[in-house]
């Protein structure tokens, strides 16, 4: 079999497990780089990628998606702060507590912002910060809590690094879609990740951290996420 160079740009940083080799093709080779949904929706508009696994598909084009599976999202504060300790919190208990945030445009932004208006409160907002992983690194340091993606601090929370909030009415569950221009041919590389993707990306999504809140919300007809490239190379 020929080497094929592959990309794969993942800017939710969401953690999917490396499968088995008897699962992944060894002839694709993946790369990340963070990147804000309006970037990754104009590429592929432009054609510059393949497909893109986001949770926020385009609604300005016309796309083909298929969806991979749930993308849970969680408030997340420091292990040792005096709300990780309790069984059921409010929203409006949250409202003085200082929430880290994605750059303007970020769906999880928009989520969050949302969320709190629904419930006619105004979230504390701090610093504005362009990645999830430095979210973490400043949550951890004390520096505020986040609405974030629970695949993102899955190993966080499982090491004790980090504490899921028992927030009334989280999770909040959308979906990861692989998506791409409906009038996009992939080249066999591009379509073997797509495939996988497709029919065996779910297997390989972290679990959601459990927790002993209220009723999850679902969010699937107004999914706004930030999202994940891929790209193979040109036609």
């Amino acid at each position: 079999m020929a080497m094929a160079s592959s990309g794969l740009c993942v800017a939710a940083a969401a953690r999917i497990s490396r499968p088995s080799r008897s699962t992944w093709r060894p002839s694709l080779r993946a790369w990340t780089q963070a990147s804000s949904a309006t970037r990754f929706a104009a590429a592929l508009r432009s054609y510059d990628l393949d497909f893109a696994v986001t949770g926020r598909p385009p609604e300005d084009s016309e796309v083909e998606k298929t969806v991979i599976g749930d993308h849970p999202h969680i408030i997340v504060g420091p292990a040792d702060h005096a709300l990780a300790r309790r069984k059921r919190i409010a929203l409006k208990d949250l409202a003085e507590e200082t929430f880290l945030l994605r750059e303007q445009g970020s769906g999880t932004r928009l989520l969050m912002q949302r969320i709190f208006s629904d419930a006619g409160l105004s979230p504390n907002l701090g610093m504005e910060i362009g990645s999830n992983e430095t979210i973490k690194q400043a949550v951890m340091a004390g520096l505020g809590i986040a609405l974030i993606s629970s695949h993102t601090v899955s190993a966080e929370i499982a090491d004790g690094r980090l504490a899921a909030f028992n927030v009334n009415g989280l999770p909040v569950i959308r979906q990861w879609f692989v998506v791409k221009q409906r009038d996009k041919r992939l080249l066999p590389a591009a379509r073997a990740l797509w495939d996988f993707f497709a029919t065996s990306g779910a297997e390989f999504l972290p679990s959601m951290p459990a927790t002993t809140s209220g009723r999850a919300q679902t969010d699937r007809p107004r999914a706004k996420k930030v999202s994940a490239l891929a790209r193979s190379g040109p036609e």
